[in-house]
């Protein structure tokens, strides 16, 4: 009876995404620049917020922006003009072939070139590097950097990332209120809106990823996990153990939420039928109705304020960022008990939330404030708002909540993102 041959043991597949990083982010430049051109060549209205639009020249400005970011981004696929892929093997390049463990094993260069090497000045007169190689700066050609040529390339590209991740950044900031408006299944108000703030984060996301991988080349350090070892860098992950945030950070974050309870009070309140800011419950209701449909009128009519059941949810991801069970599945999410939960998953919501959310909030503060004291003109009430006074106040409590909800979120992220960060599996255990 003929036995099976056993097919060998495969090893595991390379993991590399900050490789794949730079082609990924310039595919996206370049889709993002044609839709931005047809969308300024065709005048079509891009709203970037209520009642306003991104002007034609505006579009062709972020265009422009996209297609400088891919270009700094494939400009780091080869960091120093060297072939990107021996940083899989070695990030900080001290075993390459002019570094002290070469081709073959054998110290610096092969052959002729290499005794010379290793006698240090012979035939090329340099001083050897301290790690066995030549000194780096006495460098140039491809061979290695140039002095003055490939610093100021690396600046550029770094420079030009940062403004874009900025920007993309901002621009997705209207994600929640898209995000928020679908649950309440109010309707879409601009599908072209929707798509801007999608393709801004998604470039955001990629740009940032480069960015974080030309730093760390740049360091000397891996540009997957940030930290300085040898060996492959496309290896397995090591990931910590599920914890929880420290003490400090979990008493930070809930002492920010309790600014949310005035605002979510006040709108309870006349959701449930009362009064409050001199504003009857009917007054709210005339006010809010044309603009509520599906899940925002069922909720109103259970007494919770469909805004209310959001900032709820943005606390369920606050407390999943801050305990353990927001690292690994708890045990009643039955498929997924005890797998770990990816990173990414918890952490983009949590930073395109918070941000937006906190610098909002720091506004309608800073208004009320002003408005208060008498600096800004106060601004004629709307209905359901009869005074100035009432209007006042519910900027306030709005800039309390916002303040105290973003910066809770981007609190624990920075967090959640410091304690579930993996590592190499040929790197050190960082101190933690």
């Amino acid at each position: 009876m003929a036995t099976r041959a056993r097919t060998p043991h495969r090893p595991p597949r390379p993991r590399r995404r900050p490789a794949r990083a730079p082609a990924a982010a310039a595919l996206w430049a370049g889709g993002y620049a044609a839709l931005q051109l047809g969308w300024a060549a065709t005048r079509t209205t891009v709203p970037w917020k209520a009642h306003s639009a991104y002007p034609p020249v505006a579009l062709l400005l972020l265009a422009a922006l996209a297609l400088a970011a891919g270009a700094a981004a494939l400009t780091t696929a080869r960091p120093d003009g060297r072939d990107s892929r021996a940083d899989r093997t070695d990030p900080g390049g001290r075993n390459g072939p002019n570094g002290p463990v070469g081709r073959d094993g054998q110290a610096g260069r092969t052959g002729r070139e290499g005794r010379n090497h290793q006698d240090g000045t012979a035939r090329t007169g340099r001083r050897p590097h301290r790690d066995g190689g030549d000194d780096p700066s006495r460098r140039t050609g491809r061979g290695g950097p140039t002095a003055l040529g490939d610093r100021v390339g690396r600046g550029a590209a770094t420079a030009v990332l940062a403004v874009a991740v900025a920007v993309f950044a901002v621009g997705a900031s209207g994600l929640p209120v898209h995000f928020v408006s679908l649950v309440a299944l109010s309707g879409l108000e601009s599908a072209t809106g929707l798509a801007q703030v999608l393709l801004d984060a998604v470039g955001a996301a990629l740009l940032l990823l480069v960015l974080l991988a030309h730093r760390r080349r740049v360091r000397g350090r891996c540009p997957r996990c940030g930290l300085a070892h040898g060996g492959a860098v496309d290896g397995p992950l090591v990931h910590p153990r599920a914890s929880r945030a420290p003490r400090r950070t979990r008493i930070a974050a809930y002492l920010l939420v309790c600014g949310l309870l005035p605002w979510a009070g006040v709108k309870t309140v006349w959701t449930l039928g009362g009064s409050a800011l001199g504003v009857t419950a009917e007054a709210w209701e005339r006010a809010v109705a044309p603009d509520e449909s599906g899940a925002a009128a069922a909720t109103a009519a259970a007494g919770v304020d469909v805004t209310v059941l959001a900032a709820l949810l943005a606390l369920l991801l606050l407390l999943g960022l801050l305990h353990p069970w927001g690292q690994v599945f708890p045990h009643w999410t039955l498929p997924l008990a005890g797998r770990r939960v990816p990173r990414l998953l918890p952490l983009v919501p949590a930073w395109l939330t918070g941000v937006p959310l906190a610098v909002y909030g720091v506004v309608l503060n800073a208004v009320a404030a002003l408005t208060a004291v008498g600096v800004l003109h106060p601004v004629e009430p709307l209905p359901p708002f009869t005074a100035s006074w009432q209007l006042t106040w519910m900027v306030e409590f709005g800039g309390l909540a916002f303040t105290g909800l973003g910066t809770a979120l981007v609190l624990a992220a920075r967090s959640y993102g410091a304690r579930t960060h993996p590592s190499c599996a040929t790197a050190p255990t960082p101190a933690r």
